[in-house]
């Protein structure tokens, strides 16, 4: 099945919902909506596995643990290689949508920490949403932060 939401820069073949991928600056190809998805969904799991070998514990000491070694390795990642850590496994990465930069360390996590709440709050589908309709593949945290996810491997 595919849906034809945006008119391809060029004929890459990349896994997503559409046949290509397009680019920004006219050479920085974009992630595709699916490994997007993907890593976020990597990125919850492993938060599950560590919530879930936390949780055994019935004082609630090892399950904070487990939360702050979660974050811990989250922001190693992110700031080792400006990526979580299921970015780096599906070889995508955040930038500035102005400078095509990467993020400096605290405007990284704080957008992350805005994704998480969003989630939290059972809003991540807006965001979804706003991805699948804006031609760049830029999701509402996108827009808010002036981000793009783009392709690197």
């Amino acid at each position: 099945m595919s849906f034809e939401l945006d008119k391809p820069d060029n004929s890459q073949k990349d896994a997503t919902f559409t046949a290509t991928f397009t680019t920004i600056n006219g050479n920085i190809p974009l992630a595709s909506r699916f490994k997007r998805w993907i890593a976020s969904l990597i990125n919850s799991v492993i938060l599950a596995v560590f919530t879930g070998v936390g949780s055994i514990d019935p004082t609630g000491i090892l399950l904070a643990a487990a939360v702050v070694g979660y974050l811990a390795l989250q922001i190693w990642y992110m700031k080792t290689y400006q990526q979580t850590i299921g970015k780096r496994f599906l070889g995508i990465k955040v930038i500035d949508y102005t400078t095509y930069q990467p993020l400096p360390l605290d405007r990284y996590i704080f957008r992350e920490g805005v994704e998480c709440v969003l989630g939290v709050l059972s809003l991540t589908i807006f965001s979804a949403i706003c991805a699948f309709i804006n031609k760049e593949r830029r999701s509402f945290v996108d827009l808010m932060f002036s981000t793009v996810v783009v392709k690197i491997d």
